[in-house]
């Protein structure tokens, strides 16, 4: 609908809104430009501001930007002091943090060598037993690996920690750059001396731990020629009961997995029992198969039987004295015991011819 020549007039007024044009629909018309808005009368326009309201605006928000940027210059625009001891709290803790841990490295060098101790004797102890029940060339190779890693570690020895503790003195944040640059200096040099002690208690622990491990693999590798020892001497005690040969078996499985996990003395020591009980048990049972019944003796000695002597012929005629020989003295042996075997020939009987009257 097209505006009037009543409605143009009004609108120059300003007593009516402007009437909006409608777009006609036919083909070839062009789009007309907008119209500035017109107000009606009686309504409040709005004032332009003028060029002082906007300044002062301006003024009033730099203000604030500007105190917001010098506070927070002012809050971090520390003192030397306060710089130096937000350094000193974190390397003090650093100190503390790294004495803790040399401590526990000392104490575990201490554990490391009393069990070292305890095995090396122990280790003596079970190899000492199997003398003459194992391999003798394995165990001699055995006992002087022990014998060597021993001397070894009784020779290691290391400071204890808690004789040089580094103690830190009172330090604030109200304390002078003086005397908080003279603690990070000392901390400074503390963290050195304790990093260069930490370097000799691990290389310590190291060497200990290693020597245990060689002690191992010799023990491990003696142990593996029980199985076969073991073998030859049961099959060397045949006449013990099977009650004596299971023990030994018995040990000798229990050795075999106990040096798998590194240990095993105590095993050892059970094997060489075993063994020992089996050998006199053979024995006993041996020993008691040669004994024989003695045969029962004569309660009276056999008497040699006296041989017969030959007696001679009388004579008819009267035969001539012989002189009478003295008899044997008591304990003196005759010639018929000495000579049993050659008879004694008889005396030939002497004639005495007659003489006439």
């Amino acid at each position: 609908m097209k505006a009037t020549a009543v409605d143009r007039e009004l609108q120059r007024d300003g007593a009516r809104p402007p009437v909006p044009e409608r777009k006609p629909t036919g083909a070839g018309t062009q789009p007309k430009k907008a119209r500035r808005p017109v107000f009606r009368r009686g309504h409040t326009q709005r004032e332009p501001r003028s060029p002082l309201t906007v300044a002062v605006s301006i003024l009033a928000v730099l203000s604030f930007v500007v105190v917001g940027i010098l506070f927070a210059v002012k809050s971090q625009a520390t003192t030397p002091a306060q710089q130096a001891y937000e350094a000193y709290a974190p390397r003090l803790v650093s100190v503390e943090t790294a004495t803790r841990k040399l401590g526990s490295t000392f104490t575990a060098i201490e554990i490391a060598k009393a069990e070292a101790d305890a095995d090396n004797a122990a280790a003596a102890a079970a190899l000492a037993a199997v003398a003459g029940v194992s391999d003798e060339a394995a165990r001699v190779a055995a006992d002087a690996q022990r014998t060597a890693v021993a001397a070894a570690i009784a020779e290691i020895t290391v400071a204890d920690p808690a004789d040089s503790s580094y103690d830190a003195p009172e330090v604030t944040a109200n304390s002078s750059l003086k005397v908080i640059a003279a603690e990070l200096n000392g901390m400074a040099a503390e963290m050195t001396r304790i990093e260069t002690a930490q370097l000799e208690l691990d290389a310590a622990l190291t060497a200990i731990t290693d020597a245990r491990g060689i002690v191992t693999t010799a023990f491990t590798a003696f142990a593996e020629t029980i199985p076969a020892t073991a073998t030859a001497i049961l099959g060397a005690n045949p006449d013990a009961d099977q009650q004596w040969r299971d023990a030994v078996a018995e040990a000798v499985t229990a050795l075999t997995l106990a040096a798998d996990e590194g240990s095993g003395f105590e095993e050892l020591q059970t094997y060489a029992a075993e063994v020992l009980a089996l050998q006199a048990e053979n024995a006993r049972v041996v020993l008691e198969e040669e004994t024989v019944v003695a045969p029962v003796e004569e309660d009276e000695p056999r008497q040699t039987p006296t041989r017969p002597r030959s007696t001679p012929t009388t004579p008819t005629t009267t035969p001539t004295p012989m002189p009478t020989t003295p008899g044997p003295s008591p304990g003196e042996e005759t010639d018929d015991e000495t000579d049993d075997q050659t008879p004694t020939p008889p005396v030939p009987p002497v004639v005495v011819p007659e003489t006439g009257n």
